[in-house]
């Protein structure tokens, strides 16, 4: 197989130094071509450019019925196979917030979300993730970090509105 062929010979890269390829590279490499391997389709161009284009973080089933107004034709299945695909891509995310079904964003820089205990609405909190904690967090225990999803909690401005203009009973 060409691919696997390649796979072995991207592992026996050096760079100009004589320096082995690290862990990292080779896993931008392994992205490189996989994304060049697949062939662009309208769903997950569809797909995709909803993902951008939207502030929320909706579940399949909300990002199925976007895509649907576009391509009438295209099926729950096609929508989940081409999320799996973006996100193998590097593309898109997918948050596993606890206790909710799965959610998508349009890949960023690692960020952190808040998910409104009442009405259950995910927002990107601003700026970027601590990285530092991951090396905190393995040098403390011995292993090995990739990276971490940190989700706050609480009341979202709106709920929290609502919340002071209800009258106790």
């Amino acid at each position: 197989m060409i691919f696997a062929h390649v796979l072995s010979s991207i592992a026996a890269l050096t760079l100009d130094k004589g320096e082995k390829v690290t862990y990292n590279q080779y896993q931008e490499l392994l992205l490189i071509i996989n994304n060049k391997m697949r062939r662009t389709t309208k769903q997950r161009e569809a797909i995709l450019r909803m993902l951008r284009e939207t502030a929320t973080h909706p579940t399949a089933d909300q990002i199925y019925g976007e895509v649907k107004k576009e391509i009438p034709a295209i099926s729950m299945g096609t929508v989940y196979r081409n999320l799996k695909v973006l996100q193998e891509m590097g593309l898109i995310s997918e948050l596993n917030l606890n206790g909710t079904i799965s959610r998508f964003e349009a890949k960023q820089e690692c960020h952190y979300h808040f998910k409104c205990e009442r009405c259950g609405r995910v927002i990107d909190i601003g700026g970027p993730a601590d990285k530092e904690l991951d090396h905190r967090v393995a040098e403390r225990t011995g292993l090995k970090i990739s990276h971490h999803q940190l989700e706050f909690r609480g009341l979202c401005p709106e709920c929290q509105r609502s919340q002071k203009n209800r009258k106790p009973r």
